[in-house]
């Protein structure tokens, strides 16, 4: 997925406005900016969380807004 992700976005930058962390879950909201082949800018936010077990990430959870152009 990142890679399309990057070959339609390629100056694709992501910024974390929030990072909480809380027993075995971390959660991070973002926004996801970037412009597209034909020129368009656009951009999109996302809240994931993670659950992590033994020092590696054993589930995700993820929600995309859908891409609004600028």
């Amino acid at each position: 997925m990142m890679i399309a992700m990057h070959e339609q976005i390629s100056d694709l930058q992501v910024t974390i406005e929030d990072m909480i962390a809380e027993n075995d879950k971390v959660v991070c909201r973002n926004v996801w900016r970037g412009t597209t082949r034909s020129g368009q800018t656009v951009e999109f936010r996302g809240i994931v969380i993670w659950r992590l077990a033994g020092g590696k990430i054993v589930e995700r959870w993820a929600s995309v807004t859908a891409p609004s152009s600028q």
